[in-house]
């Protein structure tokens, strides 16, 4: 009976297939489970499906939780019953033992996931309890006042170089404009100037490619106003992916722990990304000697995977173990403190839906408005004034032989962005609009596929190519003008151009998603809101939007969405920050 439930429940679009196919394996696999059995391993996979590592049963006992067949409610069973009914299940483990979920407490997981958050907690554990790194604290003094020139860093990002010199994990956190990478960079070259690290020993890495060569690129120009050569960096920085040795999905050997990786300091930017599973690898893969620091802003949107390690973290930073390994930084260099868009982001994440208006309709400062858009041929409308001429420059621009670089500065002048790939007001739909009123003004033939100025978004990591997810390029005329090829910036500088015909999975970006964006800046940044209010809408997903822009911001959508996006304070569920704190 409960099958047929959720079999109606995933039919409405309330539960995915992958969680009623999991329900249904553990139903032939225990023919005599309880329903409430199957319902548990239903929500287990479908909170996978989500991104949580487990479901919190005392959130959900006694409570409705899916609409089932005939429009009836499926509701959890009382708490005290339900952990009695799946602690007398096969399907379900209570300690070590092996089998499909696991129930620890009031949490219950999809075994896997508690395995890796077990791995992941204990491996913090070791390297944050470890032994300090020694170093020589006279000529540590010296160089910290020879190295930095006046001012260079703030009072709390030179605490956090302090804080992380001798440790062997640290974590920076902070928001858009706080020094994050100019701090780890001032780090780098403090401890070279302590140490003798070669190049070569120095792994700088992001989750995709377009993060990974921009860490590189602001570490270059920090070194440079230090004074010291950029040649003391590596060459490039690399995805965590070919960090890890992963090639379509698998492991290579030496991400493991019998197989280390070969560097002494390992640097990871947008930390926020990495997801569980990846994070845990890392760790088991450092040299018992080498540092790890990782950067990030611990508000914004978690992991597309699962798992929400950076913000985990930071949540129980002050407690035990991590006290001496997490340093915040609160000051943007980018805005401001009395800028319209800090004071925006800040009462975003602080919910703050007064603040968050007294921000937009300030009268004083036009670099933040917003459009009351209620209607879809409203939004079609806005779209045709307000964003085509920016699009229609940039492929003119193409059309009139224009180099790379002033074509990718202009690209970089305005983004918009969505919360959604498919449906009314997503990114698919603003593509097709954006391609069509191109075409309209005679500047594109999108029936022929390629076409010059044409914007691509790689959406599959390829080795062999060095072209990554998130990569952006823009479609040129080679030397013979009947020819097309595309240039992506190179992470070292300069260009290089690939036949689109081999490029791996790709997509016109005129827009995209606002996880897409994550590790990218824009002078001017449009948030397409969706027409109605939808589960993916969070406060982290609009913090996200707003904070990739520099100095103008536009929001699009109905005041009813745009209020229930500030109010969604959603947190994944997971286990991690007990694991942190457990024994303490």
């Amino acid at each position: 009976m409960m099958l047929d439930h959720l079999k109606a429940a995933c039919r409405a679009g309330q539960l995915s297939e992958i969680a009623l196919h999991f329900a249904e394996f553990v139903g032939r696999l225990e023919p005599n489970a309880d329903d409430n059995v199957l319902l548990a391993a239903a929500l287990a996979s479908q909170s996978a499906v989500s991104g949580e590592t487990c479901i919190n049963l005392k959130d959900l006992a006694g409570n409705a939780v899916l609409q089932g067949k005939n429009d009836s409610e499926i509701c959890a069973p009382k708490l005290s019953t339900w952990r009695a009914i799946l602690v007398s299940s096969p399907s379900v483990s209570t300690g070590v033992e092996s089998s499909l979920l696991a129930l620890e407490d009031d949490r219950l997981y999809l075994s896997s996931y508690r395995d890796w958050e077990d791995r992941l907690a204990a491996a913090i554990r070791v390297y944050a309890e470890g032994p300090d790194i020694e170093i020589d604290q006279q000529l540590f003094n010296q160089e910290l006042s020879a190295l930095f020139p006046e001012d260079f860093l703030s009072v709390e990002q030179e605490r956090a170089v302090v804080l992380s010199i001798n440790r062997r994990f640290s974590v920076i956190t902070g928001g858009p404009g706080t020094g994050k990478t100019t701090t780890v960079a001032s780090l780098l070259a403090l401890l070279q100037c302590l140490q003798t690290i070669e190049p070569n020993q120095i792994a700088l890495s992001a989750p995709t490619g377009k993060a990974a060569a921009r860490l590189r690129e602001v570490m270059a120009h920090v070194y440079e106003k230090l004074g010291l050569s950029s040649n003391l960096l590596p060459a490039n920085s690399i995805t965590m992916h070919r960090l890890l040795g992963r090639r379509s999905g698998e492991i290579l050997s030496r991400s493991h722990p019998d197989s280390p990786l070969p560097y002494r300091i390992i640097v990871v930017d947008e930390a926020s990304m990495v997801d569980l599973v990846m994070m845990t690898q890392l760790f088991e893969a450092l040299p018992e000697t080498s540092r790890l620091i990782i950067l990030g802003d611990k508000d914004q949107l978690a992991s597309v995977e699962v798992g929400a390690v950076l913000g985990d973290i930071c949540e129980v930073m002050n407690a035990g173990f991590l006290v001496q390994s997490v340093s915040v930084l609160r000051t943007s260099w980018r805005f401001g403190d009395e800028s319209q868009l800090s004071g925006l982001s800040a009462a975003i994440i602080d919910g703050d839906t007064e603040q968050v208006y007294e921000a937009i309709n300030s009268t004083s400062q036009s670099n933040i408005s917003r459009r009351e858009i209620l209607k879809h041929e409203e939004f079609a409308e806005n779209l045709r004034d307000h964003c085509i001429s920016d699009y229609a420059k940039s492929i003119e621009l193409v059309l009139e032989g224009a180099s790379p670089e002033t074509v990718f500065n202009e690209i970089s002048k305005m983004q918009v962005l969505a919360a959604h790939r498919t449906g009314p007001q997503s990114v698919e739909e603003i593509n097709q609009m954006v391609s069509m009123h191109l075409a309209d003004r005679g500047l594109i033939y999108p029936s022929d596929g390629w076409y010059p100025g044409r914007r691509v978004l790689i959406t599959e990591n390829d080795y062999n190519l060095g072209l990554f997810n998130g990569d952006i390029g823009v479609t040129f005329r080679d030397n013979n003008p009947d020819v097309l090829k595309v240039v992506f910036p190179r992470p070292e500088g300069g260009w290089r151009s690939i036949s689109p015909g081999r490029l791996p999975r790709h997509q016109t970006v005129y827009a995209m998603t606002v996880h897409k964006s994550q590790g990218s800046e824009y002078d001017r940044v449009i948030m397409v809101l969706p027409q109605t209010i939808s589960p993916i809408l969070t406060r982290s997903l609009l913090y996200t939007a707003v904070t990739r822009a520099i100095s103008k911001l536009e929001i699009w959508g109905s005041d009813e969405v745009l209020r229930t996006a500030i109010e969604a304070d959603y947190k994944r569920t997971s286990g991690l920050q007990r694991r942190l704190i457990r024994d303490l």
